[in-house]
């Protein structure tokens, strides 16, 4: 039996970790990115057969490369690319389409096998590293493990700095939109005036925006679209304006007036974040001078 030595294996999987990034990030190809026009009119295109549903995912707007579109018939990855889960998550990172899913899919498959083939090239043949057998093993496996966790690992740290941006912005978004409506404007003319001043702080949101605007020149149901909106972002503020503008489309209430209060909600919710942050901040700084005055205090002498 291989004693295993605990400062073997700690090492060991240190470099197996620092060798797995390069590998699972040449797995994970960069889907391009087309104009956000083109995407638009294509969507219009293609909802204007077909409602719009949260469950459904939205028009196939990008492409997979030739190239992952035959590994994914290769591997049969089919059955996998219904899950909701999945597609739900990859909208609320901005991946619109098939195209993304067949490249996830693709990226999550084979990923957990090119971190292990680049582990194992480094470990046993390149370093050659003075470590038991089991433990280079147990490197190996823990590479594998994280190729196969980076692909959702990158996915849900996009979901989190996407809803970053378009949170930060909201508000301001909505205060432009209050003055657009108090001018006159419908709610399409708003939302594209907005969409386009917006953009400069937030793509994200300015990116939101123009779909949304262009599924209102379609679609006749508001709801589907204010509803589409909050899933595709995910955020607790998005979904809340979205019931509000459905319910005053619906039962015919001022437009003006529901999202004065909606401006007014944010602004106050705004200013409580950064309540909380200053004083998390302040507590966190007591904490250290704290720590400062106890370290470089009177030291008692030894008798």
């Amino acid at each position: 039996m291989i004693d295993i030595d605990q400062s073997s294996v700690l090492a060991a999987l240190s470099v197996a970790a620092g060798l797995t990034v390069a590998g699972v990030m040449m797995t994970w190809p960069a889907v391009s990115r087309r104009q956000f026009a083109a995407k638009v009119r294509q969507l219009s295109i293609e909802t204007a057969a077909t409602p719009i549903s949260p469950a459904a995912g939205s028009a196939s707007l990008v492409k997979a490369r030739p190239i992952y579109q035959r590994l994914y018939n290769a591997l049969h990855l089919e059955t996998q690319s219904d899950d909701g889960d999945m597609r739900s998550k990859l909208r609320m990172a901005g991946f619109r389409g098939r195209g993304p899913v067949t490249v996830f899919l693709v990226a999550r498959s084979l990923a957990p096998v090119a971190a292990a083939a680049v582990a194992a090239l480094y470990i046993f043949v390149l370093l050659d590293l003075p470590y038991p057998l089991s433990a280079r093993v147990t490197a190996v496996i823990a590479a594998a493990l994280a190729g196969y966790y980076a692909p959702s690992l990158y996915l849900q740290n996009r979901i989190l700095k996407r809803q970053t941006s378009i949170r930060d912005a909201w508000p301001d978004a909505l205060d432009l939109m209050l003055i657009c409506i108090g001018a006159g404007m419908s709610i399409e003319m708003a939302l594209r005036k907005v969409a386009d001043e917006i953009g400069g702080q937030s793509r994200e949101l300015g990116d939101e925006l123009n779909l949304v605007t262009a599924e209102l020149a379609y679609i006749a149901d508001r709801g589907q679209v204010y509803e589409a909106l909050a899933h595709r972002t995910g955020l607790d503020e998005i979904r809340a304006a979205a019931t509000a503008l459905a319910q005053a489309d619906q039962y015919g209430t001022s437009l003006g007036d529901t999202v004065r209060v909606l401006a007014q909600e944010s602004r106050d919710g705004r200013m409580a974040d950064a309540e909380r942050r200053a004083e998390r901040k302040k507590a966190l700084e007591a904490k250290r001078a704290a720590a400062r005055a106890a370290k470089s205090g009177p030291k008692t002498a030894k008798p």
